[in-house]
């Protein structure tokens, strides 16, 4: 028994290694993935201290993989076994609260991604600054991304000094983006725009080349914004380009969707309407409900301005739903707006001014409405 035990640890030292030798690799690493699985099936059973040490370093090696992969629901299995090993070993359980997070966020599943956020931050508090400061930069984007702007800009200056201390200035420049996607979402689209070159020019400074793709995807919605259409043509079309290089369909999804949005502003709805089916379809394939409650919306408006009416109820009755579950409350707003600008076409006045009351209220909730931004909207609904 005790031969069969050490054969078996000693099948799943090699694949551990292996996934350290080949992390990269993955088209190796979707062959040998089913032999991986099951070493960590065994390795999971385990109560030794050597089965935990090895089942931490297969999570480690492994984690890119996955995501790469759009594995979310294993990658979490895989984080949930790693927490099981740190307790056996007392080891810190930081990082893989962090690795949580990135795959409840994946997924749409926030108050999870929220639990373990704070889970980090708590575990790496004056033990681990690196995954503190990264930890208490996620939750400021969660923040953000719910409509939590008070909190979020609190969150995000804190992550910024402690960024800054431990001199991680990509997380410096994360910042600075969550920052300027929050004066865009305000509509002060030069102070956006201000922010996301200074953004673009210390990741230029750190990684000389090509623009980032988060850099890409912003400067080409705020020229969108700005009615710079061939600027930001060229900037979403590059960032198709560099996601298809680097096999993302997370990356050429969310351009596509963004380059409909042009075409749509330019009011060649056949190509948004195409492109923005095709954005859908990715992120249905890649589990993203955040991406697909924005396809949905797009393309209810798409219909809207193509007078199918019963199309654009439901695409942004289904964009509502999804946002609503996943407590996206800027998104919510936007999609009760839409919807009342479709009832208020159809001259159904009371149920158009229903869904504009309560779009607005949410906005003045999150701090989102100020002057501009109604002016904004009641000159969309007049369209």
């Amino acid at each position: 028994m005790p031969q069969r035990q050490d054969a078996h640890q000693r099948h799943c030292a090699h694949y551990v290694t292996y996934t350290n030798d080949y992390q990269s690799a993955y088209d190796l690493l979707d062959r040998e993935f089913p032999q991986i699985q099951t070493a960590s099936d065994w390795l999971a059973q385990e109560t030794d201290r050597t089965a935990a040490e090895l089942l931490l370093s297969l999570v480690e090696y492994l984690s890119a993989y996955l995501q790469h992969r759009y594995l979310y629901q294993d990658l979490l299995i895989y984080c949930k076994r790693g927490l099981s090993s740190t307790q056996l070993l007392g080891a810190n359980a930081g990082w893989l609260h962090l690795l949580s997070y990135e795959a409840h966020w994946a997924i749409g599943e926030w108050d999870e991604a929220r639990s373990s956020a704070e889970s980090a931050i708590a575990a790496t508090r004056l033990i681990d600054p690196t995954t503190h400061a990264r930890a208490v930069l996620a939750l400021g984007r969660l923040q953000f991304n719910l409509g939590e702007y008070r909190a979020a800009l609190q969150t995000l200056s804190e992550a910024e000094t402690l960024l800054a201390a431990i001199h991680d200035y990509d997380g410096v420049a994360s910042v600075k983006a969550e920052r300027a996607a929050y004066y865009l979402n305000r509509n002060e689209l030069k102070k956006a725009l201000s922010l996301y070159l200074e953004v673009d020019q210390l990741r230029q400074q750190l990684h000389p080349g090509d623009p980032t793709d988060h850099t890409l995807l912003m400067l080409g919605v705020v020229y969108r914004r700005l009615r710079d259409y061939r600027k930001a043509i060229e900037a979403l079309s590059q960032l198709i380009q560099s996601g298809e290089a680097a096999g993302s369909l997370s990356a050429v999804a969310t351009g596509t969707h963004h380059l409909a949005w042009v075409y749509y502003d330019t009011r060649e709805f056949s190509q948004a309407l195409n492109l923005g089916a095709r954005a859908k379809e990715m992120y249905e394939r890649i589990n993203d409900p955040r991406g697909g409650s924005d396809a949905d919306e797009q393309l209810g408006l798409i219909a809207l301005a193509n007078r199918d009416y019963a199309s654009a109820r439901v695409c942004l009755e289904c964009s509502l739903a999804v946002r609503q579950h996943l407590g996206n409350q800027q998104g919510t707003a936007s999609s009760l707006r839409r919807l009342a600008k479709l009832h208020l076409r159809q001259r159904n006045l009371l149920l158009g001014t229903r869904y504009l009351w309560r779009s607005l209220s949410l906005y003045q909730q999150i701090g989102m409405l100020g002057f501009r931004q109604l002016v904004n909207i009641l000159g969309d609904l007049l369209k």
